[in-house]
């Protein structure tokens, strides 16, 4: 492989793998050029030269995250978010006596693992990294605790199908951040060897061994963490019998997933019956990422090695751009804990619902609010709103604790602070503060410019005469008010549906909105300024009788979000297929002319959380109690309802009365997770249930999958 520095070679290595690095004296100038080419020494074989990529002006390395858990006697951490060459740094302790160095070394790709010294909770129950390129110096990462030893580490596994010649074992339920430590049986003394290890950041692991896989021959892995080791079963290699199958690939946009592989086989893959990538898994399926999207109307095939035959290439996939290339499929639901009530009694919160969530930093911490809804407490019956939040980086098996503004002290309860909102301007003492009673909650929050925003809804009535088999009740306006700080009051600052003036435009009373930046999203309406922030929002109108529809919204920089610039999406130009398989959004000043966000019945949704999933790369809807839609868009379109909770087939009657319900699931998507390998994403939620009146915590896995799906109404 050879480096070229302003059109002039710079350094040439050869490389034992298919990725490597080039290290060299004298760093990188800013707009300088740089690319790369490889040829076979000997073969007269060599490649195009590579991309050229332009030098970037030096910027601050954003904070790093440690993603394993970490115990004491832990002498590795696992840090992600990293940018390659930087300089990592771990802590542990408080900032002040006692604080210490205790590791430090350079990031060679996103994610590192850096050798610490053995970690022991008397210097502290906390670890924290930050990392250094060109002389910039990141922020500090969230604090990692640092827990008590365990008793004992999960019994790793490892898959029954291991066939000889595998290059890459898959091992399973295993402890983040210890070593794993494959071994073979073999006929030379002392009768094993080490094939393969590695310090492990996920439950699932694969881990490449040398030499491969012999036949008649045992393999066993030893899980090593928090001074404690462990086993799993051994399990035989068996020979290859028979031909190769000849496998098949599929599009999922930025990367390819090929199926039908023998695990530990090597899979490669052919565009238009030219070499394009290769990889290797420990299972009968390999994922290989893609630099760059491919050409609509190009063949894929693929096929794959293993000891020394090749299988062929399987049949033939012509790519599509005018499709959506992914969809989810549920795995499993399992309620965590409730959060409100014996819980929360102490701060008078003794039933509740809702909790749509929002990320947002306090006096440097960052925590995330949960605004809840209509709130029993003392003296009171579903008349004020709570607000709760936490500093958790992950739930635990338990879920956690909240914490709550305090208003006053009665009886010894430190009585919760409710949502207040002040209107300005107000002519009259009875006007000064929103009407927030029964019915009428907050329904979705952002963070924006150091401050907090919500979204509530306000002027409940009911519907006379009550129509059978409808709910009677209904909210007629909604507004969103901002503030710094959830112990303060919040200040409205506009309206954005009434049912009194707004003929046409009942349709954004419960929103839940998404910040995004408007350069990701080409697409948006012309007032998305490039480089600035916006907010997309989904709303739904007439209290769980109306469709979703979606709003724009730019974000000024250290300004509010102005009413006059939002936009409504009203349609689509099916000519310009790039935009979505839909085409391109089309966007109005109207909130009338705004068009249902679902293209097929059926349309109608109720309390809803709108969030983006950057492990999955898609869009997720969910609501009633609780149906999941996504997207690869947020304009669409979205896949068909998917339930993901069912009472009888998730264990319901262990936590909800029989004659009760759920309902609000509302995403809380800092303690989104992702497992690569499985290609599974696990998303935390809150889900209100009624009888009992309180909030829950679950998480649902969900899967990844390869599927074409073209917009169902062009």
């Amino acid at each position: 492989v050879v480096l070229f520095r302003r059109s002039e070679e710079y350094a040439r290595s050869c490389f034992d793998f298919g990725d490597n690095w080039l290290q060299f004296p004298d760093g990188l100038e800013e707009a300088e050029e740089v690319f790369a080419q490889q040829y076979m020494p000997g073969c007269e074989l060599s490649s195009d030269p590579s991309a050229v990529e332009t030098v970037r002006a030096p910027e601050q390395p954003p904070p790093p995250r440690i993603i394993n858990s970490l115990c004491r006697g832990s002498e590795v951490v696992v840090v992600a978010d990293l940018w390659r060459d930087a300089r990592v740094t771990l802590f542990q302790g408080e900032q002040g006596p006692g604080f210490s160095e205790i590791g430090s070394g350079q990031a060679y790709d996103t994610v590192g693992e850096f050798q610490i010294e053995p970690l022991n909770p008397v210097r502290g129950h906390k670890v924290t990294a930050i990392q250094e390129i060109c002389g910039l110096s990141s922020l500090r990462s969230d604090p990692a605790p640092v827990g008590a030893r365990p008793h004992s580490l999960p019994t790793p596994g490892v898959p029954e199908s291991l066939v000889e010649c595998g290059e890459m074992v898959r091992v399973t339920n295993i402890a983040r951040g210890a070593r794993v430590d494959v071994m073979m049986t073999c006929v030379a003394s002392p009768g094993r060897r080490l094939i393969g290890s590695k310090y492990v950041t996920a439950a699932t692991e694969d881990i490449r061994v040398s030499p491969g896989l012999v036949a008649d021959q045992a393999v066993y892995v030893e899980q090593h963490g928090c001074g404690l080791r462990n086993y799993s079963r051994g399990v035989p290699v068996l020979p290859l019998g028979g031909p190769l199958p000849r496998p098949k690939v599929h599009d999922g946009g930025d990367h390819l997933l090929v199926v039908g592989i023998i695990p530990g086989a090597t899979a490669e893959v052919y565009l238009d019956q030219k070499y394009l990538d290769s990889g290797t898994s420990g299972t009968t399926e390999v994922v290989i990422p893609l630099a760059g999207k491919l050409a609509h109307g190009v063949f894929l095939q693929a096929r794959q090695l293993l000891c020394g035959h090749n299988s062929g290439l399987g049949p033939e996939l012509q790519v599509r751009n005018d499709v959506d290339k992914t969809k989810v499929t549920w795995k499993s639901t399992e309620w965590i804990a409730q959060l409100t009530g014996l819980r929360t009694y102490r701060a008078g919160v003794f039933g509740t619902d809702l909790g749509t969530s929002v990320d947002h930093v306090i006096n440097g911490e960052l925590r995330t609010f949960f605004f809840f809804g209509d709130t029993f407490t003392i003296g009171s019956s579903q008349s004020s709103d709570a607000i709760g939040w936490t500093t958790a980086a992950a739930p635990s098996s338990r879920g956690f604790r909240l914490s709550f503004p305090i208003d006053r002290i009665w009886l010894g309860l430190k009585m919760f602070r409710p949502l207040i909102i002040e209107v300005p301007g107000a002519r009259t003492i009875a006007d000064l503060f929103l009407s927030l009673s029964g019915f009428e909650v907050p329904t979705g929050a952002f963070s924006h410019a150091g401050k907090l925003y919500v979204f509530a809804t306000t002027d409940h009535f009911t519907d006379t005469p009550r129509t059978p088999g409808k709910d009677e009740n209904f909210m007629g306006v909604s507004v969103l008010a901002t503030g710094s700080d959830p112990g303060r009051n919040f200040m409205k600052l506009y309206e954005i549906s009434n049912r009194t003036n707004a003929p046409g435009g009942f349709k954004f009373i419960n929103i839940s909105p998404w910040k995004i930046r408007n350069d990701d999203w080409p697409g948006l309406p012309d007032n998305a300024r490039p480089g600035e922030e916006g907010l997309l929002m989904v709303g739904s109108g007439r209290y769980r009788e109306s469709p979703a529809f979606l709003a724009y919204v730019p974000l000024p920089p250290n300004a509010d979000p102005p009413l006059h610039e939002w936009r409504y999406l009203s349609g689509f130009d099916d000519s310009q297929t790039s935009f979505s398989p839909c085409g391109r959004p089309s966007w109005c000043t109207q909130q009338a002319a705004a068009i249902p966000l679902f293209l097929e019945e059926p349309q109608v949704v109720g309390e809803l959380s709108f969030s983006w999933n950057p492990f999955l790369n898609r869009w997720l809807l969910l609501y009633s109690g609780a149906v999941l839609r996504t997207a690869a868009w947020p304009w669409g379109p979205w896949t068909d309802p998917l339930p993901i909770f069912d009472f009888g087939r998730d264990n319901g009657a262990a936590f909800i009365d029989p004659d009760g319900g759920t309902y609000a699931p509302y995403v809380s998507a800092r303690f989104n997770q992702w497992e690569p390998l499985t290609r599974e994403a696990t998303i935390y939620y809150v889900m209100s249930t009624w009888r009992p009146y309180q909030v829950s915590l679950m998480k649902t896995v969900l899967r990844l999958e390869c599927e074409y799906r073209p917009c169902p109404n062009p």
